[in-house]
């Protein structure tokens, strides 16, 4: 065990008062530990080594949440999270507008984000400003053409969008109309507009003209009617057309969701579009609209998401979903830094956290790929944005479905959320601050649900510097809670994983040795060296002993039988040389043929 594993022992024997010196210290890299006093008197230590300090405490008396620097004010922030309550599940929410593939006029520049989409999540996406693909003008250029004909229809850009969607395994929200820039007028013949639609529905989800049967479920009607941009008609125009087609695709499937706006913020034209559908009965699944608060803390988006809620209610339609189409930190010139920044990651891991509790269906970040230069998610290479690290973070939550209580959040731009693994040997907790005045958070994990258990923990950061990068981590015997306190950075996401690993005891150790020891005697086989030692020296005793027995008892000879017996000596001592010498010349012969 290294000194710095001993170290760790002979402190947390301290704080526990009793003896452990069965767990083990396993650092990755050079760390030093020092023994302090923390707030309120709590024995703790401090780990540092890869990056910013970092302080976990044994037994720690959790009753102040919130300390106060030495100016008097609230620096420290408390977050308490109880693995043995469980509050749901994380819900994904990683929806973006277009992508993976690039804008048709950009495909052969750009990168596919197929493998970027992928690690970030990606598992809805939303059909809107893909110049080139999707638009009604796109999939059908001639309105004079026949709407029934297979002719009349080009398929191939958009076919190549979406399969590019579904080979990453996300579906599809299909917005059947035009993309920023393009018509905005009102469809001279709303019903042939609306056979047009249906058979785009057609040839995606029934086959029609060498088509698929992909069963896209939902098909938004229009973007934005609410502002001219995209509608120049009065409201009751776009109520009409929407009623039209949504009747038409009803024909085609009738479990095909259909839905809109898309509305950019009128409140009095969603109401007047709600009050439309209840009185003529149209076909609604759900109601889409966006948000892009600008500068203001993206709690903002539940608040507007409740509002959207507290309309479907009002006018009956409880059931309908609610769908946040696109989102993003603002929207329009001036581009702020925000949409690419680290202080745009945290606000975006604090929306992707708020809108968990928030009362809507999907969410689509408006958006994803990397063909625009300040709302994409990717810069034109392909390489992340900080919002897109946000995603990546979030995703990593995913990993960790069971969600479980946890306190520290505000409205204010710093929000966290925990969670465990369906097999509950993994915790993390999402911590994000966008705009609060905090120096340091303080973790406490209670109720754990392991026993006996080293708990390795992992700190990822997510900054002006750091790309969701490890900085810090360490192991810990467990207690009951798990607390730890760490430095805090302003426009910064933390990401803590913390794994129950099984302890290596010294027994252990021994035991596991004790075993290799005997297998490989065993592997060996008999130890003839030693048996063949312990033979020798007898078999020698017992030669000199019966010699020596020989020699006392041998009868004396005639001198005629003396002469023999030398001569025979001198015979043998003759043949034994020049066998000698015969060997030696063979010998020689051989190693000179060799």
């Amino acid at each position: 065990m290294c000194f710095h594993g001993l170290l760790l022992i002979a402190q947390l024997a301290l704080v526990s008062g009793e003896a452990n010196d069965k767990y083990v210290c396993d650092f990755s890299s050079p760390l030093a530990l020092q023994d302090s006093t923390g707030i309120g008197g709590e024995q703790v230590f401090r780990v540092s080594g890869i990056s910013a300090p970092m302080r976990f405490c044994l037994n720690c008396d959790m009753s102040n949440s919130i300390a106060e620097s030495a100016d008097g004010s609230e620096r420290r922030v408390l977050i308490e999270a109880n693995l043995s309550k469980v509050t749901g599940r994380i819900r994904s929410l990683q929806g973006v507008n277009a992508g993976p593939l690039a804008q048709p006029q950009y495909i052969q520049r750009l990168p596919s984000l197929h493998e970027q989409y992928q690690q970030i999540g990606v598992d809805y996406v939303r059909t809107h400003d893909i110049w080139g693909a999707f638009d009604v003008n796109v999939v059908f250029p001639d309105m004079k053409a026949d709407p029934f004909a297979e002719t009349s229809y080009n398929f191939s850009s958009t076919d190549l969008q979406v399969k590019a969607i579904k080979s990453i395994n996300a579906q599809v929200l299909y917005r059947l109309g035009y993309s920023w820039g393009g018509p905005n007028d009102v469809p001279s013949d709303q019903s042939k507009f609306a056979d047009v639609c249906k058979h785009i529905v057609m040839h995606y989800n029934k086959g029609w003209a060498n088509g698929f049967s992909y069963e896209i479920q939902y098909w938004e009607i229009w973007n934005e009617p609410d502002i001219q941009v995209f509608w120049k008609g009065i409201p009751e125009q776009y109520f009409k057309l929407y009623d039209t087609i949504a009747r038409a695709l009803r024909t085609v499937d009738a479990k095909l969701k259909v839905g809109g706006p898309g509305l950019a913020g009128s409140r009095a034209f969603l109401e007047g579009f709600l009050q439309f559908c209840k009185t003529n009965k149209t076909p609604l699944d759900f109601i889409s609209w966006h948000s892009y608060p600008r500068n203001k803390p993206p709690y903002v988006i539940v608040e507007t998401a409740h509002q959207m809620e507290d309309l479907l209610r009002r006018y009956g339609f409880e059931n309908v979903e609610n769908f946040l189409t696109e989102w993003n930190f603002s929207a329009g010139s001036p581009y702020p830094d925000e949409l690419w920044n680290a202080r745009g990651a945290a606000w975006t891991a604090c929306a992707l956290i708020y809108l968990q509790d928030a009362p809507i269906s999907r969410a689509f970040r408006y958006r994803g790929s990397s063909d625009h230069p300040y709302y994409s998610l990717f810069h034109y290479n392909g390489t992340f944005k900080k919002p897109a690290y946000a995603f990546l973070a979030m995703k990593k939550m995913l990993e960790t479905p069971v969600r479980l209580a946890c306190q520290g959040s505000n409205n204010a731009g710093f929000a966290v959320l925990s969670g465990i693994s369906n097999s509950s040997n993994t915790a993390r907790v999402l911590i994000s601050n966008f705009d609060a005045d905090y120096d340091e958070f303080r973790l406490v994990l209670n109720g754990l649900p392991w026993r006996e258990k080293i708990l390795g923990c992992e700190i990822y950061l997510i900054d002006d510097k750091n790309d969701i990068a490890l900085i810090e981590k360490f192991e810990s015997p467990q207690s009951e809670p798990f607390a730890m306190t760490h430095k805090i950075k302003a426009s910064s996401v933390y990401l803590i994983s913390i794994e129950a690993r099984e302890p290596v005891t010294e027994k252990t150790t021994a035991r596991i040795t004790a075993t290799t020891s005997e297998e490989r005697a065993v592997a060996r086989g008999p130890p003839w060296e030693a048996i063949s030692l312990g033979l020798v020296v007898p078999i020698v005793m017992l030669i000199v002993l019966l010699t020596k027995r020989r020699r006392s008892t041998s009868i004396p000879l005639s001198n005629k039988q003396q002469k023999n017996l030398t001569n025979h000596s001198t015979a043998r001592r003759r043949a034994r040389s020049e066998t000698s010498v015969d060997s030696a010349t063979a010998i020689g012969y051989a190693a000179t043929q060799t």
